[in-house]
């Protein structure tokens, strides 16, 4: 059986295509992509994923005959009508292609035909558009204004039949203009809240060993963020690097995005690599210089858990767990053995205070807030970034969910949300940079992270590439029969990974976990419920930076489990690999 998923990955890349990466959003669109299966029986004769902006609103395959709402708002605000209208989108794309491209993709070879109808917004101002392409042999772009059309590659063999149609007297086309732009109008209307959102991406950069076939290079991570429009690119000693890197864009199973910029080093290479990104969630440019590192304490305070420790702590070097603290062994415990032997005496005794200092710092501040609204525990990160020569050190407290503290070093001043603004008079009156106990950690967390640094470089900078699993679980007392994607071992823990069905991205309804393996390598998975008697087409498709492309595995839900393999042929298309020109 195949381990890869033709619907999955064709319909994929045209929902990956709906927004070009580093463009600038100017008005609202509607646009519904579609693939036209000529003769590959395993996929649904006519595809169409609906956009409003960046999020998925609808679906519809001829399969299923109907058109299904993928929004709660969609679904209470559109008509039985209005569904009704919908459907004849799919219609009158199937009337319209089969009779005049067929028969020359026929004659070419051509096994599906994709492409996109869709109106846009600007102030009052409303566009039409068409455009359809023939795998890699050319594209057909009609202009509702003029009613003409223009045709690229091997398509321009149907020039001479276009020259004598006009489209817009086509009723099908006619439909298709008039009822876009209504639906632009009441989607926009409906999802004015979750449209105009904004997520702030965080950026990360990692750098990759050369394999057999691609040498050294730097991978800049940024993920999550919405809407999807960025201006993401690569600096090289300050400079914009204008070509010679590759862009991939992904969707996240949480209605964000994930990007990645991948860009190959040269030997011995000296030159200083920033990646600068804009985005109209964040009031700057995020710039990251070189491979970015952290040193990450999580720890947790017991307030009235008999069982647990009062302090516990793990220490964290980039993904690596390097050392571990509870109050009952009353020690820190190195973790790796470069750690054991590259740390004195001295170092381990300064490394004690940082769980002593948190033990001193939090009871007297937080334990009586804590008692008052039942708080069983308190729980945060303190930890120090470096990107090139520049340091940072945080500290974030969250009580259940209930709200967090975070507090920033360089201005001495922390915020709160939720339920701990009741703090908020206190913390006004501190500056934290004075208090001996975080001055005392901002300092030793730098200089551990530098110290790590160096020893670990070797075990920090490698790549494991995961193999990927969908398997069936059968039903139990308490819930129904489900498909598990499990993704394991792969190193460094960043990764894309989400659930197809029938070729478009789940965006919610599933269950997503990431935990370690014993060998510092990470396991994760993501479970989907099945309907009864579910047909649909599953996939799970997973990007990650040890992998030269997408890993795409796909469970049928009244199949059996399959096993991972990369794409092949079609597949390639799956991660967008756009050079840049």
């Amino acid at each position: 059986m195949e381990s890869w998923n033709g619907l999955g990955s064709l319909l994929f890349t045209i929902l990956s295509l709906c927004c070009v990466a580093g463009s600038q959003a100017v008005s609202h669109s509607l646009t519904y992509f579609y693939l036209h299966s000529i003769n590959i029986p395993e996929l649904p004769y006519i595809s169409m994923v609906g956009m409003l902006d960046d999020l998925q609103i609808c679906y519809y395959d001829s399969t299923i005959q109907r058109v299904e709402a993928k929004r709660q708002w969609i679904m209470d605000g559109f008509s039985a009508n209005d569904w009704k209208n919908q459907k004849e989108i799919p219609d009158a794309i199937k009337k319209l292609l089969p009779p005049n491209l067929t028969p020359f993709a026929s004659m070419l070879g051509i096994r599906y035909i994709q492409g996109l109808l869709g109106c846009t917004q600007s102030a009052n101002t409303f566009k039409t558009f068409l455009k359809i392409g023939c795998q890699d042999l050319g594209e057909l772009i009609c202009d509702f204004t003029t009613g003409k059309c223009i045709t690229t590659g091997v398509l321009m063999l149907v020039n001479d039949y276009l020259q004598q149609v006009n489209i817009a007297d086509i009723p099908e086309i006619y439909m298709l203009n008039s009822s876009c732009i209504q639906y632009l109008k009441k989607g926009l209307r409906l999802g004015r809240e979750e449209l105009e959102r904004q997520v702030a991406p965080e950026v990360q950069v990692l750098k990759k060993r050369p394999t057999a076939t691609e040498g050294e290079s730097l991978s800049c991570i940024i993920t999550p963020f919405y809407p999807r429009a960025i201006n993401a690119t690569w600096l090289k000693n300050g400079q914009v690097v204008s070509k010679g890197y590759e862009v991939t864009v992904l969707p996240n199973y949480n209605d964000t995005y994930w990007m990645e910029l991948v860009i190959e080093l040269q030997d011995n290479d000296t030159n200083i690599y920033t990646c600068h990104v804009k985005h109209s969630s964040l009031p700057g440019a995020l710039m990251v210089q070189g491979v970015s590192h952290s040193l990450t304490y999580f720890y947790l305070h017991s307030i009235n858990i008999p069982e647990l420790p009062y302090i516990s702590m793990v220490g964290m070097l980039d993904d690596l767990q390097i050392c571990y603290y509870d109050s009952t062994i009353q020690r820190v415990e190195a973790k790796r053995q470069w750690i054991m032997d590259g740390f004195s005496a001295n170092d381990w005794k300064n490394q004690k205070e940082i769980p002593d200092a948190i033990k001193k710092l939090l009871p007297p501040n937080l334990t009586p807030f804590a008692s008052m609204l039942g708080i069983r525990y308190i729980q945060g990160l303190l930890g120090c970034t470096q990107s090139a020569n520049t340091f940072k050190t945080f500290l974030k407290i969250g009580c259940q969910d209930l709200g967090e503290l975070i507090c920033d070093f360089t201005t001495g001043k922390c915020i709160t949300t939720g339920v701990l603004m009741l703090v908020n008079d206190y913390l006004q009156q501190v500056n934290i940079a004075d208090i001996p106990e975080i001055y005392m950690l901002n300092s030793s967390c730098i200089q551990y992270l530098k110290k790590g640094l160096r020893l670990g470089r070797e075990e920090l900078e490698r790549q494991v590439a995961p193999e990927v699993q969908v398997l069936k679980k059968r039903p139990t007392a308490t819930e129904g029969e489900s498909l598990s994607c499990i993704i394991t071992p792969f190193y460094p823990r960043a990764i894309n990974a989400t659930w197809l069905k029938n070729g478009q991205v789940v965006s919610k309804g599933y269950e997503v976990t990431v935990l370690p393996n014993y060998n510092d390598t990470y396991w994760m998975e993501l479970v989907i419920e099945l309907q009864d008697n579910d047909t649909n087409i599953y996939t799970c498709h997973v990007k990650h930076s040890s992998l030269p492309g997408a890993l795409m595995v796909q469970g049928v839900g009244a199949g059996e489990p399959r096993g991972a393999g990369p794409l092949l042929g079609l597949m390639a298309t799956l991660t967008m690999m756009i050079k840049v020109v």
